[in-house]
C-alpha cells in the first residue's frame, strides 16, 4: 500500500497555502483549506489521505467552505444525517455522494472511481 504522508511536507504551509482546518491529531488525514486569494480554488477543502485515497496529493473534497457547511447542512434536512437515540451519527453513504457531488461539482473526491459508494 501506498504510504506518501512524508510527501505531505511540500504541502503544508507551502505556496500552494493549504492549511489544515482539521485531522485526526497526528499529523494524518487533515482536513485543509485553500487560503491562496489569487487562487482559483481560494477557500476550497481538500483531504489528505494517501491510504484512503490512493493519492499522494490533497484531493479537493468541497469547493468551498461555505459549500461545505451547506452540505452538512443539507444532509441534515434530508435526513441523509441522522442521530440515533444513543447519541449516535447515522448516515446514508450513497445518498450522501450524491447530494455532495451536486452542491460541489468540482470537487474531485466525489467524482473519483476509487471512492466507491
Amino acid at each position: 500500500m501506498y504510504n506518501g504522508y512524508q510527501q505531505f511536507d511540500q504541502y503544508w504551509f507551502t505556496d500552494s497555502c493549504l492549511v489544515p482546518i482539521t485531522s485526526d491529531g497526528i499529523y494524518e488525514d487533515p482536513v485543509l483549506i485553500n487560503l491562496n486569494p489569487k487562487s482559483k480554488d481560494f477557500k476550497a477543502i481538500y483531504f489528505y489521505s494517501p491510504a484512503c485515497c490512493l493519492c499522494p496529493v490533497p484531493m479537493k473534497i468541497y469547493d468551498s467552505i461555505e459549500s461545505w457547511l451547506e452540505t452538512i447542512i443539507q444532509c441534515y434536512k434530508t435526513h441523509i444525517y441522522q442521530i440515533d437515540k444513543d447519541g449516535f451519527l447515522i448516515y446514508d453513504a450513497k445518498a450522501e455522494a450524491e447530494l455532495t457531488k451536486k452542491l460541489n461539482p468540482n470537487s474531485e473526491y466525489w467524482f473519483d472511481p476509487r471512492n466507491a459508494w
